[in-house]
């Protein structure tokens, strides 16, 4: 992959959308990939994320975890994550 769009994502089902739409008219002759960082959303924001899956070959949903087992809130950590 030689570009990689994070972002960070709680709760954001009401600008969600927003973005991923913008992210599909755009063009990059390389390889490159959208990872949604789920930080512990509970609005159906990942619901809206994965209508992208034709639209955004390269997307991913990543889970914002510290240690694999307890979210660690906050967008530096989902960043990271990412």
């Amino acid at each position: 992959m030689k570009l990689s769009v994070v972002l960070p994502c709680f709760n954001g089902a009401k600008t969600i959308a927003v973005q991923l739409e913008a992210l599909t008219k755009q063009h990059w002759l390389e390889g490159w990939e959208v990872v949604v960082v789920n930080n512990g959303s509970t609005d159906g924001s990942m619901a809206i994320v994965e209508q992208y899956r034709d639209r955004l070959p390269g997307l991913r949903i990543v889970e914002a975890r510290s240690s694999g087992v307890n979210l660690r809130k906050g967008a530096q950590q989902a960043r990271n994550q990412g």
